[in-house]
């Protein structure tokens, strides 16, 4: 008997306190680079609009974030995500401590500073 393909992703939120670059950026680089195995969002606490500056950098490594917008990290409520990866270091409370995080996402086995 075949074994069932693996068809689902593992789930990433990225965090930062805008969206308006390195989160967005982040997403923009997982999504290229390993679009086959994760499903990559990214959100912010206080979202603004994506920086032109970012839109650049990206667009010269071949990778388009003219499509992605600022969203606020509540569009996301309590879904599950496998990784919640956070790159401004303001943020990283939001994660708490074990398998369920105080700002309701769930799914990560802890936390880890990379």
């Amino acid at each position: 008997m075949r074994q069932a393909k693996r068809t689902d992703k593992n789930r990433v939120l990225i965090l930062c306190t805008g969206n308006s670059a390195r989160s967005g950026m982040a997403e923009g680089l997982l999504r290229h680079d390993a679009w086959e195995q994760f499903d990559v969002q990214s959100a912010g606490t206080k979202p603004s609009l994506v920086r032109p500056e970012a839109v650049a950098v990206m667009q010269e490594i071949g990778i388009d974030i003219r499509g992605h917008r600022s969203k606020h990290v509540d569009e996301f409520g309590a879904q599950q995500f496998d990784y919640v990866i956070t790159v401004c270091g303001s943020l990283s409370h939001l994660l708490g401590q074990g398998t369920q995080a105080a700002s309701g996402f769930q799914g990560s086995g802890g936390r880890r500073r990379i």
